[in-house]
């Protein structure tokens, strides 16, 4: 049935598998091109799902005042905040994190993966059949979003647990508050920062770039925000 013969442990029963599930199809009476059709269709939904647990992914970007950041798929429309992490490249208790911490690549082609990944499914994976997989997907991005600036976690799983997607990460610098944020949302924000003596502020559109920047003044300064806080209580 094969022409290559096995390289490998893997590859030897990964084709038996292959035979069995033949078998298995041919005995419900289907005929050879049918059979062949459901096993390779099953494998290959088997093993993007597989994939797509191999590694959680979590992505940030480099400022808190990019426009298109707070005004489009993120941040609710300048309604949500904004956290600052400070980056910790020589700190042992981050070495983790910082090693798997990746600046995306934009581009304009879209490279091919199922052909490379699809042969590595029987394989044992190298170091350099790593990174192509993470530079070449990953980690590529079109480059109409590189105004994003992103940077990109990829840590693998080290269990179904869910709870191994908890992990130590880099401390909180500061924590910056949609313009359009409700007072009730943010004096909800504001609470959660004191109680763990993060630092936090406002932002508002600058003036004269685009791009957003500091408010000049602490929320609770700020007569719009009590004065949006008082009526919200009232109408509660």
């Amino acid at each position: 049935m094969f022409k290559e013969k096995p390289t490998s442990k893997i590859e030897e029963l990964s084709n038996q598998s292959f035979s069995l599930s033949l078998i298995i199809e041919l005995n419900k009476g289907n005929d050879l091109g049918v059979a062949l059709s459901n096993i390779i269709r099953y494998d290959y939904e088997e093993y993007c799902s597989r994939l797509k647990n191999v590694f959680r992914t979590s992505c940030f970007a480099t400022t808190p005042y990019s426009q298109l950041m707070w005004g489009g798929s993120y941040a609710d429309c300048h309604r949500g905040f904004c956290v600052e992490y400070t980056v910790l490249p020589e700190d042992n208790n981050y070495k983790e994190i910082y090693q798997n911490l990746f600046p995306m690549i934009y581009c304009k082609t879209r490279p091919s993966m199922a052909e490379k990944i699809i042969k590595l499914q029987d394989k044992k994976i190298t170091e350099d059949g790593l990174w192509d997989i993470y530079s070449h997907g990953a980690l590529r991005k079109s480059i109409d979003w590189a105004f994003q600036n992103e940077w990109r976690l990829l840590l693998p799983l080290q269990s179904n647990d869910i709870s191994d997607y908890n992990i130590k990460f880099f401390p909180i610098t500061k924590v910056f508050l949609g313009n359009r944020m409700s007072p009730k949302k943010r004096a909800e924000i504001i609470e959660i920062c004191k109680e763990h003596s993060i630092p936090y502020i406002g932002v508002m559109r600058n003036p004269n770039i685009f791009e957003m920047q500091d408010c000049g003044i602490l929320c609770e300064d700020c007569p719009n925000f009590k004065n949006g806080l008082t009526q919200g209580n009232n109408k509660s």
